[in-house]
């Protein structure tokens, strides 16, 4: 019996070869999802550091319109997303209050429409971050049964090549076993794996 990779995917059926390649795809799929992520997080905080260090600078003297440009050139940074948002609608606000004729618009709440801007903001730039989590725990959350399922099917190959070959005992239904054995153990691993990045990604947005 060959217990390597490739004897072992000689030895299975075509049903628990499918089950591999569901599984396969699925790892694939989460340790995509986990890298692009991590590149999103890891830009967003990096452009987000450095807009709150220039605003800094800009609040004292009051350069909104500095500080609202800047903002759309940080455009992963999540900081800059809300703020420059706020900011924008500060100006525009500022402006309106400010001219007369046809395009007054009266008396309005500057700082309802900023917190409503700021709100609408925080939700998109939340939508964005959580992009993809839902399938890391679909991943997590499905990946053992895909994998019980091969094993399954894998012991009813075995001992259907049992019975055709007329064969018995322990070393050999042993020996047959253990090849499908991987097709079990696989999805817990990639089933941890996205369980506990889903979480981490979750708790950071």
């Amino acid at each position: 019996m060959d217990f390597s990779l490739v004897g072992m995917w000689k030895s299975m059926g075509l049903p628990a070869r499918l089950v591999v390649i569901t599984l396969a795809i699925m790892s694939v799929y989460s340790l995509s999802v986990m890298a692009e992520r991590l590149f999103s997080f890891s830009r967003a905080k990096d452009q987000s550091r450095k807009y709150a260090e220039k605003l800094r600078d800009l609040l004292p003297g009051h350069q909104m319109i500095e500080a609202a440009q800047m903002a759309t050139t940080m455009r992963y940074g999540h900081i800059p997303r809300v703020l420059g948002a706020g900011i924008s609608e500060y100006n525009r606000g500022r402006d309106a209050l400010r001219s007369a004729g046809p395009h007054d618009v009266g008396n309005f709440d500057l700082v309802e429409a900023i917190n409503r801007s700021i709100d609408r903001a925080t939700l998109r730039v939340t939508a964005d971050l959580r992009r993809g989590l839902s399938g890391l725990a679909t991943v997590a959350s499905s990946a053992p049964f895909v994998g019980l399922l091969g094993t399954v099917l894998g012991i009813i190959t075995a001992f259907q090549l049992m019975a055709t070959s007329g064969s018995g005992g322990l070393a050999s239904v042993s020996a047959l076993i253990i090849t499908r054995l991987p097709a079990s153990a696989a999805p817990f691993i990639a089933a941890t794996t996205s369980s506990c990045e889903a979480g981490r990604f979750s708790c950071s947005t």
